[in-house]
């Protein structure tokens, strides 16, 4: 599972969501890892699933790859050359090493003289930032709408962000970010004057609770 072409290698963080991504579609990943073999010396994505050790277990290659059609941080080239799945019982011995600390391994797969990297799951990765609310238009009922940006530190580019459509959206987002009571009054007041509410705090919240947030 390897190509010369030039492909955009995952983050962490996107690898930790394809991931996640993946359970979601009912595809039981257990581990993933970065493999950079001596030769060629690139950077693979290792992944593991009891999935893979069934009898029909090449062809959960097939079903991630349609689980992560139009996925964001799904590069197809990359997901398509650079991605290996390993079954837990073929490759115990490989991944009881990986636990105990290995950060290299003379053989895995068709690769010699790998490097280990583990990447640890969305919900160990911490995303610190701060958090933006930005009004649109009052419905006719007075339904407060508003555009909520996370902008998180060290990052570049395009900020995610989640157009809201009512109340009941943005009490999901207060919970999540712990913001106390009298915060939320304030941000529901500025937002019900179409007022913008800035940053005011700096947040430190589990990348998979952004992901369920649609703000990665």
């Amino acid at each position: 599972m390897a190509t010369s072409t030039l492909v955009r290698v995952p983050t962490d963080d996107a690898a930790a969501l394809i991931a996640l991504a993946l359970r979601e579609k009912g595809i039981n990943i257990t581990e993933l890892f970065w493999m950079t073999p001596s030769e060629p010396h690139w950077k693979v994505l290792g992944l593991v699933s009891p999935d893979r050790d069934a009898p029909d277990g090449y062809a959960l290659y097939g079903k991630i790859f349609a689980a992560l059609e139009g996925f964001p941080y799904a590069d197809r080239d990359f997901i398509g050359g650079r991605m290996m799945v390993f079954g837990e019982r073929k490759f115990r011995k490989e991944i009881e090493m990986i636990h105990a600390g290995f950060t290299k391994l003379s053989e895995i797969g068709p690769y010699k003289d790998v490097e280990i990297a583990p990447i640890p799951p969305a919900s160990e990765i911490r995303k610190s930032g701060d958090l933006s609310f930005i009004p649109e238009t009052l419905s006719e009922g007075k339904t407060v709408r508003c555009t909520v940006v996370f902008a998180g530190f060290g990052g570049s580019g395009a900020r995610p962000f989640r157009r809201n459509q009512g109340e009941s959206e943005l009490i999901d987002i207060f919970q999540a970010f712990q913001i106390s009571s009298d915060e939320q009054d304030r941000i529901m007041d500025a937002l019900k004057q179409n007022q913008p509410y800035p940053p005011k705090d700096v947040y430190n919240i589990g990348l998979d609770t952004l992901y369920r947030l649609k703000l990665v």
